[in-house]
């Protein structure tokens, strides 16, 4: 990747003049090695989502270098959003594309793969982009301040366990549960009563 450019693979946009499609199957095998592989790195914007896109068509993401909603969280969390579009006008003084501007919104709203792909693509590449040129700029601050280890070590692989659970759910003692809860209402009426009988007031 070179700054100011960025590529589109059109996959699955449905409807009339959408143009030429490639083939999903084929897109994900080439891309394979690439995605699957640990250098060069991958900059990721909320890599957790990716992740479970591609986990869902048998892809493990490998190498993810910075992800820029990780690195900004720890340098700052304090910052009410570190979504792309925050960050681009907090970092890059950039206003981005939106994705209810490209999708539209209520009755009107349509899902990506409706949305012509000259559009689908200045969307995209510019999302690519701004990825880009944060991670170049978020990456060294978070280095300076000693943080490439939380990083690499806990929040990347946290992330991808997180994606993991969301795609496959967790089983819950449903039965364990109930008798905690029980167990919780007794003891916090247990716990009223001791202090109504030492105060004298009635909660």
């Amino acid at each position: 990747h070179a700054p100011g450019h960025a590529a589109y693979v059109p996959v699955s946009h449905r409807g009339l003049d959408v143009g030429p499609q490639l083939r999903r199957d084929a897109v994900l095998e080439r891309l394979r090695p690439r995605l699957e592989g640990e250098q060069p790195a991958l900059h990721m914007q909320n890599h957790k989502y990716e992740t479970g896109v591609f986990l869902r068509h048998g892809i493990r993401l490998r190498g993810v270098g910075c992800d820029p909603m990780i690195a900004s969280y720890l340098l700052d969390p304090s910052h009410e959003s570190h979504s792309l579009e925050a960050l681009a006008n907090r970092e890059l003084g950039y206003r981005m594309l939106t994705f209810k501007e490209v999708c539209g919104t209520g009755k009107n709203a349509r899902c990506f793969d409706e949305v012509d792909v000259p559009l689908a693509t200045r969307y995209s590449g510019e999302d690519a982009e701004v990825t880009f040129l944060l991670a170049q700029r978020l990456a060294p601050r978070v280095h300076a301040a000693g943080l490439d280890s939380l990083m690499r070590d806990v929040e990347v692989p946290l992330a991808r366990v997180l994606a993991i659970l969301e795609l496959t759910g967790i089983c819950l003692d449903t039965v364990r549960l109930e008798h905690l809860s029980r167990e919780m209402v007794d003891r916090l009426a247990g716990l009223e009563s001791e202090v109504a009988l030492r105060t004298g007031l009635t909660i």
